[in-house]
């Protein structure tokens, strides 16, 4: 797919997404989401990349919604506009399930559904200026397809009041009610991405696809039984995957495991 909104840079154990309509400060608009949409469908079967980046090109990493694609949607009839909040339902969901580890790079503003986008995320990192806002209600909407995330995120209780007062915030409150993990200076932010990128690489890419699995499964199960024949299942599979023997093996030997040693021959070669 030739991309018109996204800029893709691709390294052999990650691949960072650039949202590239500068201009704009890379408002979301129909194209956009379709676009990240068939991204993370295609990702998820990419055998060499373990990592995902999220960035932003310019002076935002998104300010929500596109104004002229708003307009185009105020003709839209009920089941236009369905189908178009399910493509991004779709979106934030494949993100959300992807089973290689996703990080948002933010900076600027991160408007309505820019929200979403970094809910959807496991990691995100921001800039100390950043500015958030869930401004939906402020426009007579509602923050619908970007609430799942956002709440299990954040919880109900600061999802009711950013989402209902619709009030911008800053980083420092963003990473303590848990939207933010990491927040750094402009000048900090790419190396702190690489300490997290190389921390993750030290990590089995087995045992995160399970993990992501494991996270989004239990929070479905709610019978007691279901949940420990599950989780019991689940660490079963693991001890005898490839992955699992290798790993506890080379912790005996005192060796690192192949999926270590195969980054840090890549990154010897570079250097």
């Amino acid at each position: 797919m030739e991309y018109t909104t996204l800029n893709i840079e691709e390294e052999k154990h990650f691949i960072t997404v650039w949202l590239n309509r500068p201009k704009v400060h890379n408002a979301i608009n129909g194209e956009m989401i379709h676009e990240l949409l068939y991204f993370f469908n295609e990702i998820a079967c990419n055998q060499q990349a373990r990592v995902v980046v999220i960035r932003g090109k310019g002076k935002s990493f998104c300010a929500g919604a596109d104004l002229n694609w708003m307009k185009e949607v105020l003709n839209y009839t009920y089941d236009q506009n369905y189908l178009d909040s399910l493509t991004l339902a779709k979106c934030l969901y494949a993100m959300n399930v992807c089973p290689k580890v996703v990080i948002s790079v933010v900076h600027g503003a991160v408007m309505g559904g820019a929200n979403g986008l970094a809910a959807a995320s496991d990691i995100v990192v921001s800039t100390d200026n950043a500015q958030f806002a869930m401004s939906e209600t402020s426009l007579g909407l509602v923050p619908a397809i970007i609430s799942p995330y956002v709440i299990d995120k954040i919880g109900k209780s600061h999802a009711r009041r950013l989402m209902l007062m619709a009030t911008k915030f800053d980083a420092v409150e963003a990473e303590r009610i848990g939207l933010v993990h990491y927040v750094v200076s402009e000048g900090e932010l790419d190396n702190k991405v690489e300490e997290i990128i190389n921390q993750v690489l030290k990590n089995s890419p087995d045992a995160i696809r399970r993990t992501k699995q494991l996270l989004e499964k239990i929070s479905m199960l709610n019978n007691p039984d279901e949940l420990m024949k599950y989780t019991s299942e689940t660490i079963a599979k693991a001890r005898i995957s490839e992955e699992g023997q290798e790993g506890i093996a080379a912790f005996f030997s005192k060796q690192k495991p192949g999926w270590v040693a195969q980054t840090e021959k890549k990154e010897n070669h570079l250097n």
